[in-house]
């Protein structure tokens, strides 16, 4: 699963390189201290070991890490739901689980000394070994070790994270991610990052469209590295991305791992990208006569637009005369086309027309026009029609006079 990792320090190992520097290291046999055994399923028992640092060894001294070096034997097989719990001078500094050791070669726990609670004299450290069902025997070897050391350092909060640049974004809109991983420790590491699980494995709900997803090498004491990778979503709702993992050296030649933060981004509807509008010439049209009308297509959005169909949505009683066109191949953000056509009622009435379009953008999407009223009223007897039935009623009253009026 690791082979990057593995890769580099196969070849550390040929080139004779080592992380962590040993500034004192001390056995607990060289302080006089034998094997202390646990003896009996959920059995508890403590013991208690002093020590002093050189004076030469200057503890406080920034980069300088305290360690304590546990090498347990937990029989009958390394066991599970063990666990330590360690004091520094009266001070609790944590319970250590079984998950917690490195057990490839034998059982070592690496528990830090924090500096605020180490004293310049003597030192008194407590173990309690807790036996379990699972563990029925516990010894602490007096090989185990206090020493002092100059280390690569991720546990500090913000050591390893993964940022989106953006974490509500429109469906199709590009998504900048990045993992940021800096050493706060004295001492180079060799590091692995990459996530949980592989991110091709997410396609349907996003894809990655370029960048690195993973960094394997070694990052100097002090140094940030960057890895950064752009992913495009492809559904609505809250995607989570695979939580980014880090397998680091601890400077004692064993493999750690840390999970970052898992980032959710939450997908929104986009914005409306299309504006349609019908535009009418007259307000008030009448039956039988033909009504000018203008259909026009802007692209509000940000990308461009391909492969548009336009409809026009006419109800009943109402037909069309001349059709606008009803393809547009692309549209540009900002672009606006605009087609002319005619309509016809063949009765009065208030008639709504409206219109969609649907283009291709990361679906294919549609986009309805608002409606426009259109008021056709019946046709009215013209004044002129009613200008001659005076005068021929004139002429009818004029030749009736001349005829009969003598």
């Amino acid at each position: 699963m690791n082979k990057w990792y593995f890769l580099l320090l196969g070849l550390l190992v040929l080139a004779g390189s080592s992380f962590g520097a040993v500034i004192f290291e001390r056995s607990l046999g060289e302080m006089g201290y034998s094997d202390f055994a646990v003896d009996g399923p959920e059995t508890r028992d403590c013991t208690e070991i002093r020590f002093v640092f050189p004076n030469e060894v200057d503890f406080n001294a920034e980069g300088n890490y305290a360690v304590a070096s546990l090498h347990m034997l937990l029989l009958p097989i390394n066991g599970k739901n063990f666990s330590v719990e360690t004091e520094l001078n009266g001070e609790k500094i944590s319970p250590y689980l079984t998950k917690e050791f490195a057990c490839d070669s034998g059982c070592w726990l690496r528990a830090g000394l924090p500096k605020e609670l180490l004293e310049e004299g003597e030192n008194r450290l407590e173990l309690c070994l807790n036996n379990s069902v699972d563990v029925t025997k516990s010894v602490l070897k007096a090989e185990s070790t206090v020493g002092i050391y100059t280390l690569a350092d991720f546990s500090k909060e913000g050591a390893f994270v993964e940022l989106a640049d953006n974490k509500e974004p429109l469906i199709g809109e590009r998504v900048d991610i990045t993992l940021l991983l800096h050493n706060y420790g004295s001492d180079a590491g060799l590091v692995e990052m990459k996530h949980a699980r592989t991110l091709a494995e997410d396609k349907k709900a996003y894809v990655v469209i370029d960048g690195n997803t993973l960094f394997a090498g070694i990052i100097g004491a002090g140094e940030t590295v960057e890895v950064s990778y752009s992913i495009k979503p492809r559904v609505l709702g809250s995607i989570s991305l695979p939580p980014a993992i880090l397998y680091y050296d601890n400077g004692f030649g064993e493999q750690k791992q840390k999970f970052g933060e898992m980032v959710t981004i939450n997908v929104k509807e986009p914005e409306r990208k299309i504006n349609a509008f019908v535009i009418k010439d007259r307000e008030i049209n009448l039956v039988g006569d033909t009504s000018e009308m203008q259909l026009s297509v802007k692209n509000d959005g940000r990308d461009a637009l391909f492969n548009l169909g336009v409809y026009l949505e006419l109800p009943e009683g109402i037909s069309v005369v001349e059709s606008p066109e009803s393809f547009i191949d692309v549209l540009f953000p900002g672009q606006t086309k605009s087609f002319g056509f005619s309509v016809r009622a063949n009765q009065k009435g208030d008639y709504k027309i409206g219109c969609k379009v649907t283009y291709t953008d990361l679906n294919l999407s549609e986009s309805k026009c608002s409606q426009t009223s259109l008021v056709f009223e019946g046709q009215e007897i013209p004044l002129e029609f009613w200008g001659g039935i005076a005068l021929l009623l004139v002429g009818i009253g004029v030749y009736l006079y001349i005829q009969f009026g003598k």
